[in-house]
């Protein structure tokens, strides 16, 4: 017999409960009412709108359940945190000024970082769905009142903060690093003023003024910055007066339990402040600008240009901008834009747009410049709000404004491709679609979300990628190495034997760094590109090389890639020079884009796997090929 509702079925595959309490709250009177009825019988205007569902998620229970499973991960990528040692150079958050900060304040705790994820895990592991708490849902056709809604949630945080968890005896204590979400999620997580109102920056006081119906933000320097004092003064004040106060109508639900002061401890979402709001906006007006004959061009190249296998969503055509996905739209700004756009674009007006792309993927990507990449980049995204006003017009809204407090926010918590919302909007939208004529979408989420994480951490083998090796897989039996002199040449260089076909041994694939890479043999590829790839010489780490794999081979212990170069053609600050903004685009826009020749070299290369740095994604332009290297492995696609 098939259980009848959720705990019935939770019961018969031996799972003790759901990790969610639902509740019903009138926003009325505030008060729970009844879970079997629709409005509050307290209330004579009451209906259904004017019903809260809250759902409270058991998080000791969960976070219970992944700290006992991931605590081998947890403990050994601390250890990198704790000394401050980037192994990989991704410049992830444990990584930035606030949580080393936290390292040092709390040097004799075990302690885990909450920012809608554990930031002890590597990238990989925190963002799968599995691995990503959920602590409240609010589900209403009214806004969420913060206080309400989350109070409960405000004292299991205080309680994980001070009692922590029990971990194989050690005792584990939860610090939240940061408030993080688009801007109508920070108005009501800071109690704020909507992003359309005077004095709406979080991080400075920018009056703004009302232009053509709308409000603007234009370009000032310097700054009049909020500090942790006059933050919690005007709040204080805007609570105590009932009155907005600076931008603040009251005091955050989360100023007691955040370990780091606000406003310093506010992230802006970049995904949807730079990426749904501005670059779309950008996108459309500049869209509008051109001849419908080259529009049609554009949108052709858009959708059938290719990318690398692992990238789950690539480019759209922007006459369906209004359904273009985020991760579709970072495609666009970071990798199509300017390729593909340079040659039917206004010099200046295309130069203007490349200081915004250039800053916005240098904070994305690990540090291209070191300690100076967040400085180069705020010099180009300061730039381009500069001279905003003398190319668009209407457009100065509050999401280009906060672009100028990113330098800060990337010192504070890292590169950008760490603090999307990417995952955790996957996770609620893969939870919440997996349905078929529900009307209890909340209930949906909170079932599957509950059968989904228990399950998961009942499998032995739940990280089974840390386990993968780097190296050649896919063999292939039939290649004739004495096809070419270059195979004998390292044969008798690494090899003393007389049968070159039986120790050399060839490949399809290769794993490098943890990344698959394929090869022209690989005939499975369909319409992807990875055997595009920037590599450097033993000579020389700091000139990269360009080329096509065409296989992988094995001799003894060693690994080569056998590569058909692609010569670099010209820089690509040299398309754009007559422009007024070539000066300051030479250096950053030359790391990330690279012009090559279509003509390839006619010798093979052979070069050792470990000197491949990463996938590019190529370009067919007049005369010549665009590539640009992968911004970032890490963030969820």
């Amino acid at each position: 017999k098939l259980p009848l509702n959720m705990n019935k079925l939770l019961s018969v595959i031996q799972i003790e409960k759901n990790l969610f309490n639902k509740k019903r709250l009138c926003l009325i009177c505030t008060q729970d009412i009844a879970s079997d009825i629709c409005f509050c019988p307290t209330c004579p205007n009451s209906n259904d709108t004017n019903i809260a569902i809250i759902y409270q998620s058991d998080l000791k229970s969960i976070l219970s359940l992944l700290l006992k499973k991931l605590y081998k991960e947890i403990r050994e990528y601390t250890k990198q945190l704790r000394i401050n040692h980037d192994v990989l150079g991704t410049y992830d958050i444990g990584f930035g000024y606030a949580y080393q900060q936290l390292l040092h304040k709390y040097s004799n705790e075990n302690f885990i970082t909450a920012l809608m994820h554990l930031d002890e895990l590597p990238s990989k592991v925190r963002y799968q769905r599995y691995n990503m708490p959920i602590v409240s849902m609010w589900i209403s056709s009214k806004e969420p009142n913060a206080s309400i809604w989350l109070q409960n949630t405000i004292a299991v945080l205080e309680e994980l903060k001070t009692t922590g968890i029990v971990v194989n005896d050690d005792i584990v204590k939860l610090k939240v690093l940061a408030i993080t979400g688009d801007t109508p999620a920070l108005k009501i997580a800071l109690n704020f003023i909507s992003h359309n109102g005077y004095y709406c920056c979080y991080f400075c006081l920018l009056h703004g003024v009302h232009q053509e119906g709308k409000r603007q933000y234009p370009y000032e320097c310097p700054f009049q910055m909020r500090t942790a004092e006059s933050f919690a003064r005007d709040s204080n004040i805007a609570s105590q007066f009932k009155r907005n106060e600076n931008g603040h109508l009251g005091v955050s639900v989360f100023a007691n339990v955040i370990d780091i002061q606000l406003p310093y401890s506010i992230i802006v979402d970049y995904a949807h402040a730079s990426l749904l709001r501005h670059s779309k906006s950008i996108f459309s007006e500049l869209y509008r600008r051109l001849s419908p004959a080259i529009r049609d061009d554009v949108d052709i190249t858009l959708a059938k240009q290719p990318f690398p296998h692992f990238f789950n969503r690539r480019m759209k055509s922007f006459k369906d901008l209004s359904f273009v996905k985020a991760t579709e739209v970072r495609n666009m700004l970071f990798y199509g834009f300017l390729p593909i756009f340079h040659q039917h674009l206004p010099m200046n007006l295309l130069s203007h747009f490349a200081l915004y792309i250039s800053g916005m993927r240098l904070l994305h990507s690990s540090p291209i410049f070191g300690d100076k990449t967040s400085e180069i980049a705020d010099a180009l995204l300061m730039k381009y709000y500069q001279d905003f006003r003398s190319f668009y017009r209407g457009l100065e809204n509050f999401v280009l404004h906060v672009h100028s407090h990113f330098k800060a926010q990337h010192k504070m918590f890292g590169a950008f491709s760490h603090l999307g919302s990417f995952g955790q909007e996957g996770l609620v939208g893969y939870m919440g679609s997996n349905f078929s004529g529900t009307r209890y979408q909340g209930d949906l989420i909170a079932e599957n979300y509950s059968l989904d994480i228990v399950l998961r951490h009942e499998i032995n083998d739940i990280n089974l990628f840390t386990k993968i090796v780097d190296g050649p897989f896919d063999k292939d039996v039939n290649f004739d190495f004495t096809s070419n002199d270059i195979f004998l040449d390292i044969h008798n260089r690494e090899c003393n034997c007389m049968s070159i076909n039986t120790c050399l041994t060839a490949f399809r694939r290769c794993r490098i760094h943890h990344h698959v890479y394929h090869s022209i043999h690989y005939k499975q590829r369909q319409k992807s590109i990875s055997y595009f790839v920037r590599y450097c010489h033993l000579t020389n780490d700091g000139v990269y090389s360009f080329g096509k794999i065409i296989m992988f081979f094995q001799v003894q212990s060693s690994t080569y890639a056998l590569i058909q170069q692609h010569p670099v053609h010209c820089l690509f600050s040299d398309l754009l020079l007559p422009s007024l903004y070539h000066e300051l685009l030479h250096k950053p826009v030359n790391h990330l884009f690279y012009v090559v020749s279509k003509q390839c070299l006619s010798v093979y290369e052979p070069v050792l796997v470990s000197r491949i740095l990463d996938h590019c994604i190529i370009f067919d332009c007049i005369g010549y090929h665009i590539v640009t290297p992968v911004s970032s492995y890490d963030e969820h696609d």
